[in-house]
């Protein structure tokens, strides 16, 4: 369109110089070549913003003319240069300092030219960036709602959400930018906790007049949770259990990351991050070997603190055993009581941990008697292995000795054989093993023979003998015979010296023990006839 040499009118539009956005709150002054000032119809006030923007009324002249800011929105670094606008018949410009303005010319309703000119503020540039370390690297956290305010509890000036972030902070990660903010206090305030992460304390913010931009950040911590799985003997971490943490419904939970919070402990303390906050269920899906599965334990999360949180410690017993003998009459069955056994270690057992002797060789661990129901239990428990940091390690081996035979010429029985207690499974605390042992009483016979046969006395009826006179030697032999499965022991043989006899000597044929007459009777004890 032609330019004529009456111009309808200047308009100026204020924008923010960083997204381009119309802004209130400057004010100017025009003057002409002459330094005459344009008011506004004459009232001297200055020139006001309305959406960002005025129009004078007046029509002007070509000309140069000098745009004055003299007061700057709050927020925004205004500049000390003046605005030089000339208009001529062939161009339009605007100048401000070294910066050359956007200028553009249109017709409006009456057919006027009016001139637009765009003048931008800098305005105050804030990032604000959440944030947690990562193996000591900063690392943006999406989800957290945050509110800028003015005091702690006042209203939110502004409000977002950390994974809408789409500006760029000096470390390169994700950050929410607000312009303009006017030069002051503030406060930083998150008002909803990202999942997994513990709640932190405001940050104070505080915007200075400047152009730079100013970085503001507020640190996530990662809820940190700890379980630690133990053998309750030694109160230390044990090895080779499933371990779940369950949510309310049973499932397996999952960290806000999406992982499952499962794992096989290894004999150190577990520790998760990101747990969400919420009440859980602590569960031994699987138990070692030669332990006791653990009663679960309810424990809950919170996201008020980031200092670990550490969930009762689960421990597992370890699994003992215990003996029962039963001791019968092996040809009646018949129960017997009064039999006394001693239960011993085999071997010297060394605590692997501690390298304390548990037992030594040959122990008696107890003492223990037959009822009349010919039962005789263990009160103790025994352990059934040793165990180191790796759990169970190696089986203990035991062995009876009946001490005190069964009233009624039973004989002690022999050392039993080795007695180990096989681990049965995690639902089985206390192993009992029950021995059917059996006795049986000796059967003694004694038959006694005469060299050479013969009788004192008259026995017409006796045919094939010899008849001694007086001086005569006789020589008696007595054996004694065990026809039984038991030995017998202490056995006292008692043999009365005939008529019309008297005694020599007697003697033991095995091992020459000599015996004597207690009146006219021979007693001959026998230490075992087996």
């Amino acid at each position: 369109f032609p330019y004529t040499t009456l111009f309808r009118s200047i308009k100026v539009v204020k924008i923010n110089a960083i997204t381009g956005e119309a802004i209130d709150g400057a004010e100017f002054r025009i003057y002409d070549d002459g330094g005459l000032l344009i008011t506004q119809s004459g009232s001297g006030d200055p020139w006001t913003l309305t959406n960002g923007e005025f129009t004078t009324l007046e029509q002007l002249d070509l000309g140069t003319y000098t745009i004055k800011e003299t007061k700057f929105p709050n927020g925004y670094i205004g500049s000390t240069d003046d605005i030089v606008l000339t208009m001529t018949q062939s161009s339009t410009t605007a100048v401000m300092g070294t910066q050359t303005l956007e200028v553009t010319r249109a017709l409006d309703n009456d057919n006027k030219v009016v001139v637009t000119i765009k003048v931008p503020n800098a305005p105050t540039n804030a990032m604000f960036t959440k944030y947690e370390m990562v193996d000591g690297v900063k690392t943006h956290v999406d989800g957290a709602s945050l509110e800028l305010r003015t005091t702690a509890d006042g209203p939110a000036l502004y409000s977002w959400n950390t994974t809408d972030d789409e500006a760029t902070d000096a470390d390169g990660l994700k950050a929410h930018q607000i312009t303009g903010l006017p030069v002051g206090s503030y406060v930083l305030v998150e008002v909803g906790i990202p999942e997994g992460y513990a709640a932190v304390a405001n940050v104070n913010v505080n915007i200075d007049e400047t152009t730079d931009v100013q970085y503001f950040s507020m640190e996530n911590k990662p809820i940190q949770v700890t379980s630690d799985k133990r053998d309750v003997v030694v109160n230390a971490s044990l090895p080779g259990a499933r371990m779940q943490i369950l949510d309310s419904t049973g499932a397996v939970a999952k960290d806000a990351k999406g992982n499952d919070l499962e794992w096989v402990s290894n004999g150190s303390v577990k520790t998760f991050k990101y747990v969400k906050a919420g009440t859980y269920t602590l569960h031994e899906a699987e138990t070692p070997v030669g332990y006791q599965h653990a009663a679960d334990i309810e424990f809950t999360v919170v996201n008020t603190t980031a200092e670990v949180q550490s969930i009762t410690p689960m421990q597992d017993a370890r699994t003992f055993g215990k003996l029962v003998i039963e001791k019968k009459d092996e040809l009646t069955g018949r129960p017997l009581s009064g039999v006394k056994f001693e239960i011993r270690s085999k071997n010297e057992v060394i605590d692997p941990i501690s390298g304390e002797v548990i037992f030594t060789q040959d122990q008696v661990i107890e003492t223990i008697t037959t009822g009349s129901d010919g039962k005789a239990t263990m009160i103790l428990t025994v352990p059934i292995a040793t165990y180191d940091a790796d759990g169970m390690k190696d089986y203990i081996e035991y062995y009876i000795v009946e001490t005190e035979a069964a009233h009624g010429q039973y004989a002690i029985a022999a050392i039993s054989d080795v007695i180990r207690f096989t681990y049965v499974d995690d639902a089985t605390p206390v192993i009992t093993k029950t021995l059917n042992l059996t006795n049986q009483q000796p059967v003694i016979n004694v038959t006694k023979t005469g060299t050479p046969e013969t009788f004192v006395g008259d026995y017409p009826d006796k045919h094939d003998i010899t008849v001694l006179k007086e001086g005569d030697i006789i020589t008696y032999t007595i054996a004694v015979t065990n026809n039984g499965m038991s030995s017998a022991y202490d056995v006292t043989v008692k043999d009365t010296v005939p008529e019309f006899t008297e005694f020599v000597s007697a003697k033991n044929l095995a091992d020459n023990t000599e015996y004597t007459l207690s009146g006219n009777t021979l007693y001959a004890t026998l230490d075992e006839v087996q």
